[in-house]
C-alpha cells in the first residue's frame, strides 16, 4: 500500500487488486492473527460474546475477501487474453472499482448476516463464553457445506478453469515462437522474411493469445514476450498451487466436523486454520515481488534510501 502511494509507475489499473488485496490481508496480520493466537495459547477465549462475533464476522469477510480477490484477478487475465479488444474498453477505473467492491460486499453479506443472526435463528447461543466459533458450524450441516462451497470449493473451481484457459495460452503463445524462431542475424534471408511473415500473420490472428502480456501483473503493463511467457505460466501455477494448499486443509476439517465433531483433533484443526493465514502472508511475494516496480520500491522503503529509482531503462533491459 506504500508502494503504491510513494511510486506512480505502480498507479495502473493491474494494481488496483493488489492495493484491495493488500488491504484484506494487512488486516488479517494486524488483527486475526494476534487474536486467534491469544485464543490459541490461552487455550480459551478471554472476552465476551459479542467482541467474539466481531472478530469471527472481521476474520472470516477478510479471508474470504483476500481469496475472492485471487478470482477476480483471474478471471480479469482470463478477459484480457479472451476477449482484449471488448474488455479493454470495459476495463476502466469505475469498472474495476466496481469489482473490488462487490468482492467486499459478497464477503461481508456471506458472513456477517448469518454469525449474528444463526443463535436467534436456532434459539439460542450454543457457543460456550469461554470459546469462540461459528455457531452454524457444528449446529447446521447445510448451511455450513453452502457457505464453504461458495467461499472455497467454488472459487477454486473458477480459478483453476480459468488459469487453465490462461496457462494454455501463454505456453501456445511460447511454443509457437520457439518453433517459427527467426535468426536475428541474418537480414536479407528469404527464409527468414518469411519465417517473419508467419509471426507477423500470427501476431494478427492471435491477438488474443498475445495480449496476456500487455496484461501482465509482473511488468506493470509492460511487455516482454520473448521472456515473460514462461513466468506468466510458472507465476499462475503458483499462485493457484498456494491457495489450494493453503485453503484445503481447513474446509476439508469443516466438512468433517459438520458430521463428526469430535474426529478432528484441535491441534490439527489450528494447524490448518493458521494455513488459512499463511496465503495471506504468501500474497505479496507471488504478486508484488514478481512485479520489477514493486521490488525496487520495497527496497527503498525498507532501508529507508530514496537512491533506488526504477527507470524506463532497468524495465526495458530487464533489471532483476
Amino acid at each position: 500500500m506504500i508502494s503504491f502511494g510513494i511510486n506512480k509507475k505502480l498507479r495502473i489499473l493491474n494494481n488496483y487488486f493488489l492495493v484491495s488485496l493488500s488491504v484484506a490481508d494487512s488486516a488479517i496480520g494486524l488483527l486475526s492473527m494476534p487474536l486467534y493466537t491469544v485464543y490459541v495459547v490461552l487455550g480459551y477465549w478471554p472476552f465476551s460474546s459479542l467482541p467474539c462475533d466481531l472478530w469471527l464476522s472481521m476474520d472470516y469477510v477478510m479471508t474470504n475477501s483476500s481469496a475472492l480477490h485471487l478470482v477476480i484477478i483471474c478471471v480479469d487475465r482470463y478477459f484480457s487474453v479472451k476477449k482484449p479488444f471488448t474488455y479493454r474498453a470495459y476495463r476502466t477505473s469505475k469498472n474495476v472499482l466496481r469489482m473490488i467492491i462487490s468482492v467486499w460486499v459478497i464477503s461481508s453479506l456471506l458472513w456477517i448476516p448469518l454469525i449474528f443472526a444463526m443463535p436467534y435463528i436456532e434459539g439460542e447461543r450454543t457457543v460456550p463464553e469461554t470459546e469462540c466459533y461459528i455457531q452454524f458450524l457444528y449446529s447446521n450441516a447445510y448451511v455450513t457445506i453452502t457457505t464453504h462451497i461458495l467461499a472455497f470449493w467454488l472459487p477454486v473451481f473458477i480459478m483453476i478453469a480459468l488459469y487453465q484457459r490462461v496457462y494454455s495460452a501463454a505456453i501456445a503463445h511460447a511454443a509457437f515462437k520457439s518453433k517459427y524462431a527467426c535468426r536475428p542475424d541474418v537480414t536479407n534471408n528469404k527464409a527468414t522474411n518469411n519465417c517473419r511473415s508467419k509471426l507477423d500473420r500470427h501476431a494478427s490472428i492471435n491477438s488474443k493469445v498475445s495480449s496476456i502480456y500487455e496484461s501482465s501483473y509482473m511488468n506493470g503493463g509492460k511487455p516482454h514476450p520473448d521472456r515473460e511467457g514462461d513466468k506468466a505460466a510458472i507465476t499462475l501455477t503458483a499462485i493457484l498451487l498456494a491457495f489450494i494448499i493453503t485453503w484445503t486443509p481447513y474446509h476439508i476439517n469443516v466438512i468433517i466436523s459438520c458430521f463428526c465433531s469430535d474426529c478432528v483433533p484441535n491441534a490439527v484443526y489450528h494447524i490448518a486454520y493458521w494455513l488459512c493465514y499463511v496465503n495471506s502472508t504468501i500474497n505479496p511475494l507471488l504478486y508484488a515481488l514478481c512485479n520489477i516496480n514493486f521490488r525496487w520500491t520495497f527496497i527503498r522503503i525498507l532501508t529507508c534510501n530514496q537512491i533506488y529509482t526504477v527507470t524506463s531503462d532497468m524495465v526495458r533491459n530487464g533489471v532483476q
